[in-house]
């Protein structure tokens, strides 16, 4: 789907309905479904799936700025354009080799974000108009044996494995930070006083610290990436079991977001399952689980 990088002050048409492919040729089967919710009449969130990259991504336009959909859309599309440069070369062991975590991508992963992120802020910068834009980030590369993983904001990826839904990003926010730091101690009032107050975002500053975890995955997982109005509003057991018993993805993003418009649709929703397909270079002497 197209999307323009066109710097204006005119709203967008919101977008609803899946975007992703069942390639037979590609290394996941994927749907994304995004949402204004039933409270907002502007949906600043943006998707994209590239499935013969085995990409999927989500951003989340900060709200109370300006022109948070452009810039989550610019998020989206200057990643997935960057990562079209993703050729594997038979002189990169780290490309070819299913047991080596590939490097390669993983770096010109990481290398995307940040041109995302200055692209942006240069956005920013240059038109007034949308001066002070910024965006959530978060996405998942399925390259062989491995997920790779880089996010910026609370936009999150799960991982459903054997029944568990897992968070494989930890929230760059002043709540998360606190929760942290306390743990068991944290003050719910503080908690719920920092919730949606970001510490890294895309866009704010020239340059951004992008993090990065890449880790063996099984045949069975299945990843989901969200905005927070899915995992603010939908319950984490809820999430599991829709995963676990809807293995369309098609039919589990349609199940997720009514189950958040359900529960009030406090904000803008967007969801996208992946479903890795093959089993290719899959392995079977070392054990599933983070290698960063």
């Amino acid at each position: 789907m197209e999307q323009s990088h066109e710097i204006t002050d005119e709203p967008t048409t919101e977008r609803e309905g899946k975007l992703g492919s069942r390639s037979p040729s590609g290394p996941i089967d994927a749907a994304g479904l995004t949402h204004p919710g039933r409270v907002r009449a502007r949906n600043e969130d943006a998707f994209e799936v590239i499935a013969e990259l085995g990409l999927a991504m989500v951003a989340d336009g900060l709200g109370g700025h300006p022109a948070g959909d452009i810039a989550s859309r610019m998020a989206v599309q200057e990643v997935g354009d960057r990562m079209r440069d993703l050729d594997p070369d038979p002189t990169q062991p780290d490309l070819n080799d299913a047991e080596a975590v590939p490097r390669a991508a993983m770096d010109l992963l990481r290398f995307a974000v940040q041109q995302a992120n200055s692209a942006i802020h240069s956005a920013g910068h240059k038109f007034p108009v949308v001066s002070g834009m910024g965006t959530t980030f978060a996405v998942v590369l399925i390259m062989r044996a491995f997920a790779i993983v880089a996010h910026v904001g609370d936009s999150r990826v799960y991982r459903l494995r054997d029944g568990e839904l897992v968070a494989l990003t930890e929230d760059d926010s002043m709540a998360a930070e606190y929760v942290r730091s306390f743990g068991a101690a944290a003050d719910p009032d503080v908690i719920r006083q920092h919730e949606g107050t970001l510490t890294r975002c895309l866009g704010a500053f020239a340059d951004v610290q992008v993090t990065m975890r890449a880790e063996r995955r099984l045949p069975e997982d299945v990843y989901l990436l969200c905005t927070d109005g899915l995992w603010t509003t939908v319950p984490h057991d809820r999430m599991t079991r829709i995963l676990s018993e809807l293995p369309d993805p098609v039919r589990a993003v349609h199940a997720l977001v009514d189950e958040a418009n359900a529960a009030g649709g406090p904000d803008n929703i967007t969801a996208i399952v992946v479903r890795p397909v093959g089993g290719d270079g899959l392995p079977s002497s070392a054990p599933p689980g983070p290698l960063e």
